[in-house]
């Protein structure tokens, strides 16, 4: 199968929507799974996606992401880490944010095709890039929150697998040469979360047994 068949005859996994307003993100995601480890496979291609987006390594806003992302995994993950207000103290998560009068937000959709998973992004026409990254920030604490709902892992292990999943990215980032190829490309959308999920899987001690 090519890199581009990927994009053709997709099922609809997840279809997701992150809202801001007066520093406050919420993220509302519509769709069923039957493994929660899925969720970090979703964060982990998000943000992927975004990276891409964003223009890393060549842009100042994708290298901004991936400090942003750097900093947390420096402090290590825990089931009660607040990842958006811990990477900028004017922004929160909140849940409960009422988006009846916010008109534009940040939305998408995370799909299968057979084992195969691809993200599609779309942003407002206005955008900002620092709230593009913090959204993703937002939507890390959603599905750390989803997995540990959802699954019978203990929250500590959730919490590990998620950080193994972004250190593993971080690794893969940290090699990234400057220019557009490799991690930076559109391919590293798919070959980027993919690896580091898989390592995830394999090295976080309890999801894997």
């Amino acid at each position: 199968m090519g890199f581009f068949d990927l994009f053709s005859s997709k099922a609809p996994i997840f279809t997701y929507k992150m809202y801001l307003l007066d520093g406050k993100v919420r993220v509302d995601v519509e769709g069923e799974i039957e493994d929660p480890k899925e969720y970090g496979r979703f964060w982990a291609y998000y943000w992927a996606k975004i990276m891409y987006n964003l223009g890393f390594p060549t842009d100042y806003h994708g290298v901004d992401a991936f400090k942003a992302l750097a900093k947390l995994a420096e402090k290590g993950f825990k089931p009660t880490t607040k990842f958006l207000k811990s990477s900028n103290e004017s922004y929160d998560y909140d849940p409960k944010l009422k988006t009846n009068k916010i008109k534009d937000f940040y939305s998408g959709e995370y799909l299968s095709k057979g084992e195969n998973r691809v993200i599609q992004t779309h942003f407002p026409m206005k955008i900002n890039e620092e709230e593009v990254y913090l959204a993703g920030l937002a939507l890390l604490q959603y599905c750390l929150e989803k997995m540990i709902e959802k699954s019978d892992f203990k929250k500590e292990i959730c919490a590990k697998f998620f950080e193994n999943i972004t250190m593993a990215m971080l690794g893969m980032y940290s090699k990234a040469t400057n220019n557009r190829a490799g991690v930076g490309g559109l391919e590293g959308t798919i070959l980027v979360p993919e690896s580091a999920f898989s390592l995830a899987v394999e090295h976080t001690e309890g999801i894997n047994n």
